[in-house]
């Protein structure tokens, strides 16, 4: 392709460029440009220099398990209150207990700049998630029922809610929407059961956007493919993992469609209709 390819995604992993860095060496590639939902609203133009520190105190005592190299720290009854987890040397996060059960962590980000906290309830289960831009300030807060998130809220920099989703849906549309809003002659490559595809289908101008659906092991899931070729919008291209699921459709659709395959076959020849072949 003669554009720059862009890796897009809407889920919260504060290592996730350490993990794209990882595959694009590993598999010899160029590496992509990514945009991360959250870390796309927690950038800030003035960051905080401040980062966190474990303090020393007479009121606790610290120890650390050789295995992990994590950091427990205890009352002097014995109690644990922290443990505090490491990578790359520096600190990723910090869990907090009462009654040796966890109540709240903070999730740093690689510059140990404080990125995200999860609060439990008394059964230990999340329910509620807040994530702060580089600044400090909070952006957005996700609360959850019985460990489902149900409610997504949005804040401005002075800490005023200025959106409110019941949805994750209802949120990615709404982020891919003001990212992309007058951008044009884009090519948007995804899988149909993503929400992030869902959300770009429903709202992408034909003129501006062509859609590529990517299609995992299609010749063994043909019945829902078949269903996904005559789901409106109509998709018109489609990318698939190998030429017996480019064979598995050709075979079935009943309109002209565009598919392409991943991986070749080990010669040069190229692909005919199962019918052609010798």
């Amino acid at each position: 392709m003669d554009k720059t390819v862009t890796l897009v995604t809407t889920f919260y992993n504060d290592q996730f460029d350490a993990i794209v860095d990882g595959y694009t060496k590993s598999m010899n590639i160029q590496r992509p440009n990514v945009i991360n939902l959250f870390a796309d609203l927690q950038k800030s133009d003035e960051p905080t220099d401040k980062r966190v520190k474990i303090p020393e105190s007479n009121d606790w005592v610290t120890r650390t398990d050789i295995k992990t190299q994590n950091t427990l720290i205890y009352d002097h009854s014995g109690n644990l209150m922290m443990t505090v987890e490491h990578l790359n040397e520096k600190i990723n996060r910090i869990n907090y207990f009462k009654n040796s059960k966890i109540v709240k962590t903070n999730i740093y980000n690689p510059d140990g700049i404080l990125s995200s906290t999860q609060i439990f309830n008394k059964d230990q289960k999340l329910g509620e998630e807040n994530f702060f831009r580089t600044d400090g300030s909070i952006v957005i807060t996700i609360n959850y029922e019985s460990g489902v998130a149900n409610d997504f809220q949005v804040f401005d920099g002075s800490g005023l809610l200025t959106q409110d989703f019941d949805k994750k849906e209802e949120l990615i549309t709404w982020w891919i929407n003001s990212l992309y809003e007058g951008k044009s002659d884009l090519v948007f490559v995804g899988s149909s059961t993503d929400l992030l595809y869902k959300a770009v289908a429903q709202l992408r101008d034909r003129e501006k956007t062509d859609l590529i659906t990517f299609v995992e092991n299609a010749h063994s899931n043909i019945g829902r493919i078949k269903a996904l070729l005559h789901k409106e919008p109509l998709i018109n291209n489609i990318f698939v993992q190998y030429e017996r699921d480019l064979h598995s459709i050709e075979n079935t659709t009943d309109r002209d469609i565009s598919v392409s395959a991943i991986k070749t076959a080990v010669s040069d020849e190229m692909y005919l209709p199962e019918s052609l072949k010798i």
